[in-house]
C-alpha cells in the first residue's frame, strides 16, 4: 500500500503541483488549505507524513504542528518556508520537524525529503532483531538441525555479503524475518531496507515500482534505486512475468539498469533477496521460471522448514511467543497445562508459526488466569480435524448413562480433592474457573459450611456410580 502524504499549503497551484508530483513518485496524497483543515484531515484519517507550509492564514504551520504533536507525537512532519530564518528553523527543530524546505525548491526536493523521512521512520520503528532467537521470534527459535543450519547460513551471509539470496518456505515460516536478519546482521545495516511484493501488482505497475520511470522531465525512482547500498527484497519472486524475469536477469548480470523511457544507466549496488512460498526448482521444471535466473538468484539458498516438520521446537516457540504476548497484552502467564501443550503439538499448523502466534494471541486476549488450560484454546485446536472418531478416555456403557449425574460427580470429586479450592479444581478439570462456577450452580453443588464432605457420600448422593434403571 502506498504511503499517504498530507500536503498543507494555502497556495492552491503549488498544492496541486506537489500532490501531482508526489503521486507520480508513488505516494497517495491529500490536500489541505490551512492549519484547521489539516487538523481535521489528520483526525479523520492519519497520514504517513505531513508536508506543510509555515506561512498560512488563520493558523500558521508552527502552531498547527504544535497541536499535531499533542495528538500524534510520532507523526513525521516536513515543513516548507519562504523565510529561512534561523529562529524559525530552531523552533521547527524543537517541535520535531524532520526536514525544512526553503522556497523556491524543486518538486523532487519535496519527494526526496518525504522518501528519506519515511525510510528513516520505518527503520526507527522496526523491531531489533539482533537478539532475535531470544525474542518472540516468529521463525528462528528452535534447536532442530534445520533451524541450526538456517542460523549458521545467516552467520556466513553476514560475513560474505553475497549479491543475491533465495529464501524458500511455506507461508508463515519466517521468510520476511530472514530477509530482515540479512539486512540487520550484515554490513548493509545502515542502508535502506526495501520490500516489493511481486504478487500484488500488475506487470506494468511492478516494472515501474522496480526500475522507476520518467514522466517528461520528472523522474520516479524505483525500488532498485531506492535500496541504494542496502537490501531489496523481492517477495514471491515466482510471480514475475517472463518479460520481467528476463529484465531482472539482465540487471543482476550487468549490475546496471535503466528507468522506463530513460537513457542513462543506473548502477545496481544493493543485495537482492528473493523469497518464494513455492519451490523455485519445481517452477523451473514446469517451465514457469527461467533456469538461468534461478541460478543467478540462488547464489545462497535458505530453505525454511514447516512447523509440522519441527514439532520438537514447538515448546520453545510457545514459551517465546507467550512471553512476548504476555508483555504486550499485560497478561501474567506462568505455564501451559500439559493437555493444552499436547493439543498444540497434535495440531497440523498449516499456517506455520504465523498461525501459532495468532492462536496464542487469541487465547491470551480472553485469558484470565495464570495457567493456560485446554479449555482456553480455540475450538479448532482443542479438537483437531479428523479425530472425532478416535477412542475417548471415557467409554459409553452399552445401556447408556446419566451425563448430568456423571458431570456433577466429577465436579464434586475435583472440588473435594482440591479441598474446595475452585481455581485448583478448575485446573484439575481443565476448564476455566468461571465455567466451574457455572457448572456448580447448574448442578446445585454448594461449598460445605464447615468440614469437607467425604467424597463417597457425595458421589452416592449425586447418583454417580449407581446402576442405571431401565
Amino acid at each position: 500500500m502506498a504511503d499517504t502524504v498530507l500536503v498543507v499549503e494555502d497556495e492552491e497551484l503549488l498544492r496541486l503541483c506537489l500532490c501531482a508530483h508526489l503521486e507520480r513518485r508513488g505516494f497517495a496524497t491529500r490536500g489541505a488549505a490551512n492549519g484547521h483543515d489539516a487538523l481535521e484531515a489528520v483526525r479523520e484519517r492519519r497520514p504517513d507524513l505531513v508536508l506543510m507550509d509555515t506561512d498560512m492564514p488563520m493558523m500558521d504551520g508552527l502552531a498547527t504542528m504544535r497541536l499535531l504533536r499533542e495528538e500524534h507525537p510520532t507523526l513525521p512532519v516536513v515543513l516548507m518556508t519562504a523565510h529561512a530564518r534561523l529562529d524559525d528553523a530552531m523552533k521547527a527543530s524543537r517541535l520535531g520537524a524532520r526536514a525544512l524546505l526553503t522556497k523556491p525548491f524543486a518538486l523532487q526536493d519535496a519527494s526526496d525529503a518525504a522518501e528519506r523521512v519515511l525510510r528513516e521512520d520505518r527503520a526507527r520503528h522496526r523491531p531489533d532483531l539482533t537478539n532475535a532467537p531470544h525474542d518472540e521470534l516468529r521463525a528462528l527459535v528452535g534447536e532442530t538441525s534445520a533451524m541450526r543450519l538456517v542460523r549458521e547460513t545467516l552467520a556466513r551471509v553476514a560475513i560474505a555479503d553475497p549479491p543475491t539470496l533465495l529464501v524458500e518456505g511455506e507461508p508463515g515460516t519466517g521468510k520476511s524475518l530472514v530477509a530482515e536478519l540479512v539486512h540487520q546482521g550484515g554490513p548493509r545495516r545502515d542502508s535502506p531496507f526495501v520490500e516489493v511484493d511481486c504478487s500484488a501488482m500488475s506487470e506494468r505497475d511492478l516494472e515501474a515500482a522496480l526500475f522507476g520511470e520518467w514522466h517528461g522531465v520528472d523522474a520516479r525512482r524505483g525500488a532498485f534505486e531506492n535500496a541504494a547500498n542496502g537490501v531489496l527484497v523481492l517477495d514471491e519472486v515466482t510471480h514475475l512475468s517472463w518479460a520481467l524475469q528476463a529484465r531482472l536477469l539482465r540487471t543482476l548480470e550487468t549490475r546496471r539498469f535503466r528507468r522506463d523511457a530513460g537513457v542513462v544507466d543506473v548502477p545496481l549496488t544493493c543485495t537482492v533477496v528473493a523469497t518464494s512460498r513455492r519451490n523455485v526448482r519445481n517452477e523451473v521444471r514446469a517451465g514457469r521460471f527461467r533456469e538461468d535466473l534461478y541460478y543467478r538468484l540462488s547464489l545462497v539458498q535458505i530453505g525454511l522448514p514447516a512447523l509440522r516438520e519441527r514439532k520438537d521446537d514447538l515448546g520453545l516457540l510457545v514459551d517465546a511467543i507467550v512471553a512476548s504476548l504476555g508483555k504486550e497484552l499485560h497478561r501474567e502467564v506462568r505455564a501451559l497445562h500439559p493437555n493444552a501443550l499436547r493439543a498444540l503439538q497434535e495440531h497440523a499448523w498449516p499456517g506455520n508459526v504465523r498461525e501459532l502466534r495468532a492462536v496464542l494471541e487469541r487465547t491470551l486476549v480472553l485469558f484470565g488466569g495464570s495457567v493456560v488450560t485446554l479449555a482456553d484454546l480455540p475450538p479448532e485446536v482443542r479438537v483437531p480435524l479428523g479425530v472425532e472418531d478416535e477412542a475417548h478416555p471415557v467409554e459409553l456403557p452399552q445401556g447408556g448413562m446419566d451425563l448430568g449425574a456423571m458431570e456433577r460427580g466429577l465436579v464434586v470429586q475435583a472440588l473435594t480433592r482440591a479441598r474446595w479450592s475452585e481455581p485448583r479444581a478448575a485446573q484439575l478439570l481443565g476448564i476455566p474457573v468461571q465455567e466451574l462456577s457455572e457448572r456448580m450452580a447448574r448442578h446445585g453443588v454448594e461449598r460445605p459450611p464447615a468440614s469437607v464432605i467425604p467424597i463417597e457420600r457425595e458421589l452416592l448422593a449425586s447418583g454417580y456410580g449407581t446402576s442405571r434403571r431401565t
